[in-house]
């Protein structure tokens, strides 16, 4: 079954990691849906690091949701 670009994109700018738990990567979404509430809820208390930690791993998540969902889609 095809999966949608634009709801794997849009679910994991809203919720980090649902995107890829769209696409099939279960522990890998789980993972980084983890990774960002830990990150994210430590950068309301320490600005800096945390907050840049948190937006890479916003950023590596929605590279890998859409290389995730173009394998699914067999592009």
């Amino acid at each position: 079954m095809a999966k949608s670009m634009v709801l794997a994109v849009l679910l994991s700018v809203f919720l980090n990691g649902i995107g890829l738990m769209y696409a099939g990567r279960i522990g890998l979404g789980l993972l980084f849906f983890i990774l960002c509430l830990i990150f994210g809820f430590a950068s309301i208390f320490t600005l800096g690091t945390t907050s840049i930690i948190s937006l890479v791993i916003w950023i590596i998540n929605l590279v890998l949701t859409v290389q995730t969902v173009n394998k699914a889609n067999g592009k």
